[in-house]
């Protein structure tokens, strides 16, 4: 019997992050016309040079970032919403501090509650607008690309997109280890299919956190997901 190698199936190199990712699907065809960017912060590097040539709508209430966002985004078409989203409308309390607990701004989370900031780990606490991304529908391009990343409420988020989601054609949004189920099962009744796990954190030697990919249903083809089984499409990874 004759062995298999990589050279009998020529394997083509993968990369579990989200801009080869995007690549790929812009390469097989998937569209992406705009990109719906929550919690943007400074900036997303990863959809900005492959998707450089689309609009990029930036939803980012931390108005720390807005300097950097700014600059970084000078040389792509761009709208900066400075607001947070969840699954309701009204206020919230932006909630900003410092991993390092040295008064320098890390991560910002949203409360439904003050807190009185100590200038070290709690660096400040101001009341925003806290908005669904629903309302902006209208606004949104078709076959939209949307990312998720707002360090814990990011299935909020996603509630609060169910009446414009069905118009995205790509969704990654991150994941801690705990929350994969909930973030998923939200995201396949909304028409979604997992395709890819990619930029995974480890703590120690489990997973901590991933940025899931999910693409609407209807966009599913044998070029994503070829008929089982051929061995010449079979890819394990490191």
């Amino acid at each position: 019997m004759s062995q298999v190698t990589s050279q009998t199936f020529p394997v083509q190199q993968l990369v579990a992050n989200k801009k080869d990712r995007v690549i790929s699907l812009l390469a097989l065809g998937v569209p992406i016309n705009a990109v719906v960017d929550v919690g943007v912060q400074r900036g997303t590097p990863e959809l900005m040079e492959p998707l450089r040539e689309r609009h990029h709508h930036l939803f980012e209430p931390v108005s720390l970032w807005y300097g950097d966002i700014e600059k970084n985004y000078s040389a792509i078409s761009n709208t900066l919403y400075p607001i947070a989203l969840s699954d309701e409308i009204g206020s919230a309390w932006l909630i900003q501090t410092a991993l390092l607990k040295d008064g320098v701004a890390t991560h910002a989370r949203i409360s439904e509650v003050p807190v009185i900031p100590d200038g070290q780990e709690i660096v400040s606490c101001e009341e925003i607008k806290v908005d669904r991304l629903d309302s902006y529908s209208d606004l949104l391009e078709k076959d939209y690309l949307l990312k998720v990343d707002v360090d814990g409420k990011d299935l909020e988020v996603l509630k609060g997109a169910s009446g414009c989601i069905s118009n995205a054609s790509v969704v990654i949004v991150e994941a801690h280890w705990a929350a994969l189920t909930a973030r998923g099962k939200i995201l396949e009744e909304y028409g979604f299919e997992l395709i890819d796990i990619v930029d995974r954190v480890m703590y120690g030697q489990v997973l901590w956190q991933c940025d899931l990919v999910y693409l609407r249903s209807d966009l599913m083809n044998e070029k994503l997901r070829p008929p089982m089984f051929d061995p010449a499409h079979w890819h394990p990874l490191p």
